[in-house]
């Protein structure tokens, strides 16, 4: 019987916890926990656990949208270095990585779904949609006028220098 990434992750690296969790948005989506002790530990092993997945499990997938939509979460209680979480965040290789150092709700017990809604599904955004109010519109005479004088078909300037003059008119005439 073949092992499930998990057991394989766990069995690599021992000192680490590792949970997945796969929710369905128009097709399925991966999100796997990663919780690190150490900023250390972090440093020598997300690499490791990226090339894991892609090779464990991610090359299994046959659909497309299940390929490009993996989540690496790897969760530490520490901050951490900003160059570091820069370089695992912004690693284009395989998958999506958040680092998610020292948050307040870490020991939440919900505190993967919320990450999952947070940086995944984005389901937790409050939207309010406000009616716009409309305003009556007034035409003003002293720019319809120019806009009337205008005759593109009986000129012989091209009509964006045209236009510019008429611009250039309607600017004057309202700073005066």
């Amino acid at each position: 019987m073949s092992k499930t990434i998990l057991e394989i992750l766990r069995e690599s690296f021992p000192n680490q916890k590792f949970d997945m969790d796969t929710d369905n948005y128009g097709g399925s989506v991966h999100a796997f926990f990663i919780e690190c002790d150490a900023e250390e530990t972090l440093k020598i092993t997300w690499e490791k656990i990226r090339n894991m997945i892609g090779v464990y499990f991610q090359s299994s997938l046959d659909s497309e949208f299940e390929i490009w939509n993996i989540y690496l979460l790897f969760i530490i209680p520490v901050n951490v270095d900003r160059d570091l979480k820069h370089k695992i965040e912004h690693d284009i290789m395989s998958s999506r990585k958040i680092v998610v150092d020292n948050h307040e709700k870490i020991n939440d017990v919900d505190f993967k779904k919320f990450l999952f809604s947070e940086h995944i599904t984005n389901n937790n955004l409050k939207t309010t949609v406000f009616e716009k109010q409309k305003l009556p519109f007034s035409k003003n005479k002293l720019i319809s006028g120019f806009i009337d004088s205008i005759e593109l078909s009986k000129t012989k300037k091209n009509k964006e220098d045209l236009i510019g003059d008429a611009l250039t008119k309607i600017e004057t005439a309202l700073l005066k």
